[in-house]
């Protein structure tokens, strides 16, 4: 398995969350990903409707709602990897994973820091490292 090197730095991510991720940026994700806007309305604490506006008035996400955006995008290139294809991944995403103590990866995406505990549990998978 090729792990990817180009990932983009914490730094970086930070540096883009502040600028704001524009609505194209959320288009594009949701076409990647496979999820529509109700998915990613969950993820981001923020209705479909406002999700809505944004696309058609071109907005900005705002600095929070835009971290959390591109780390959903790294989390989904790691997943595409690991597991091959995105429907895999969100199949994965969908049922109690070992070695996050069985909870469920999708539900703990929804915080900074459950994007990350899934991140680490695709790196572990990646490498065999698995607990």
């Amino acid at each position: 398995m090729t792990v990817a090197k180009n990932r983009p730095s914490n730094y970086t991510l930070v540096i883009q969350a502040l600028e704001g991720i524009d609505a194209r940026k959320m288009q594009e994700l949701m076409v990647f990903t496979h999820h529509d806007k109700n998915f990613f309305a969950e993820i981001l604490h923020i209705s479909p409707k406002t999700i809505d506006r944004y696309i058609k008035e071109d907005k900005k996400f705002n600095p929070s709602e835009s971290e959390k955006i591109l780390k959903l995008e790294q989390v989904y290139e790691w997943g595409k990897e690991v597991f091959g294809d995105i429907d895999t991944f969100n199949e994965w995403i969908e049922v109690p994973a070992y070695g996050l103590a069985d909870r469920i990866p999708k539900t703990l995406m929804q915080t900074h820091g459950g994007l990350a505990l899934v991140e680490e549990e695709l790196i572990r998978i990646a490498y065999g490292a698995l607990a």
